[in-house]
């Protein structure tokens, strides 16, 4: 909330910018309305006032006098001048001194609320650069940090918490003297400590997520530690459920090991082998956290040995990369016994034989090994249609050749199709262009 000062020296005008004014809207509080300049004077000098509304004639102190004042004492106030009457030399002083308004009472709610936009905007902004400031200040100049410290022994280590709604230090470095700064979109806290800190993702609220820097030993490298830190959070979009991302170098051997299993798996030749080690790849990928820049080294090494005529593309979430990485492995030429065209046929022919039962795209990937997200692009290239599709035609044939079966009545063929009576009426004459009666005694077949 930003700190309000309201000074008019006729109580009926102060009345009404209080009351016109929609102070918590904007965030704002009212923290002192008063007639008396002098009082309005000695509550600037504390420093706290983000935001001051002053009538420009008053008795003893005008308006322009405290904002000389306040510019004289370098305090961190902005300004409004309110008057009852347009004075344009006035208005061009208050120009000077950079005042964020001038307006003229009585002001209307329309033109409160935009005075009170505009003032909220400019304040945030100016809040989020003086804190950028401590922290760049802080990072340029750890010396600055080195008494806070200096009773604490051990290494350095930074935490950066995003999320946290009352800006409080977090439960886990309750006791531990973190050195704190908060930014409108995050807080930065620079810990000293003899042993590492462990960070439970149970100890976090839903819609915190913290981002961990390597321990160094200097406090001058405390940067390094920041930066880290800031590069884990890069990639906690790919994993919405997680809330700690400590920050880890490359892991060559893991990415080179991930991506020689599946270059294998595909030039051996097996779909189903291959399918079912891309099925597990999500699950291993947040195993792991691996981050945007280690899932860009997976997908170089697949790229270069599959798929040389693709790039390396990022996504919002781990699916897409498996999706992507399982394009990948759906152009590379098969050998062997186990085609994928053979693989095809057996997919097709389980269709056909359970159209009647609950299928979907889901069953079919676990019954096949297939990464549920990669199975209708699959289904489709094999298929010459979607899944939605083939399942329906496969449906409407079975149908057809129940229809010549006088002995069943037309709810059992409904149900052996695996529709609901009324359901299986409506969408067979849509895709037959007849009804079911008709059909089954000597209709026409007018559309398929």
């Amino acid at each position: 909330m930003f700190n309000v000062l309201l000074v008019d020296d006729e109580s009926h005008a102060l009345s009404g910018i209080r009351r016109t004014f929609p102070w918590e809207d904007f965030g704002f509080i009212v923290a002192c309305a008063t007639t008396d300049s002098s009082e309005a004077a000695e509550v600037l000098k504390r420093g706290d006032i983000d935001l001051a509304f002053v009538d420009v004639k008053m008795p003893v102190i005008s308006g322009l006098d405290l904002i000389h004042m306040a510019r004289r004492n370098s305090l961190p106030t902005e300004f409004i001048i309110v008057s009852g009457y347009s004075d344009f030399p006035m208005a061009q002083d208050a120009i000077r001194h950079k005042v964020l308004d001038y307006c003229i009472k009585p002001i209307r709610a329309a033109r409160a609320r935009e005075i009170l936009r505009n003032a909220c905007m400019h304040l945030a902004v100016k809040a989020e650069e003086r804190s950028r400031g401590k922290l760049r200040e802080a990072l340029l100049h750890p010396e600055i940090m080195e008494p806070w410290f200096r009773p604490l022994e051990g290494s350095y280590q930074a935490f950066i918490l995003r999320g946290a709604g009352d800006g409080s230090c977090p439960s886990f470095l309750s006791g531990r003297r973190p050195y704190g700064i908060s930014l409108p979109e995050e807080a930065v806290y620079i810990v000293r400590s003899p042993e590492p800190i462990a960070v439970e993702s149970s100890g976090c609220a839903s819609s915190e997520t913290v981002g961990i820097g390597g321990r160094v030993t200097e406090l001058s490298d405390v940067s390094r530690s920041v930066g880290q830190a800031r590069e884990a959070l890069e990639s906690a979009h790919l994993y919405p459920k997680e809330r700690v991302f400590p920050y880890s170098p490359i892991r060559v051997a893991k990415i080179k090991g991930l991506a020689l299993r599946l270059i294998r798996e595909t030039n051996a030749g097996d779909p189903e082998k291959e399918e079912a080690l891309l099925g597990d790849l999500a699950g291993t990928m947040r195993s792991f956290l691996f981050s945007e820049r280690e899932l860009d080294h997976l997908q170089a090494s697949l790229i270069q040995a599959l798929a040389p005529d693709m790039s390396i593309s990022r996504f919002d979430d781990i699916d897409g990369y498996c999706f992507y990485i399982g394009k990948m492995l759906a152009g590379r030429p098969r050998k062997g016994k186990g085609t994928a065209e053979e693989r095809m046929g057996r997919i097709l022919e389980f269709v056909n034989e359970n159209a009647g039962n609950r299928l979907s795209l889901d069953l079919i990937a676990r019954k096949f090994h297939m990464n549920p997200k990669y199975a209708g692009e699959y289904f489709k290239k094999g298929a010459g249609t979607t899944f939605s599709r083939y399942l329906l035609e496969a449906r409407m044939r079975t149908a057809k050749r129940l229809l010549l079966d006088p002995s069943k009545t037309l709810k059992e063929i409904a149900s052996e199709t695996g529709f609901e009576y009324f359901h299986f009426c409506r969408t067979f004459k849509k895709y037959t262009g007849t009804s079911p009666s008709r059909y089954r005694h000597g209709g026409s077949d007018g559309r398929h």
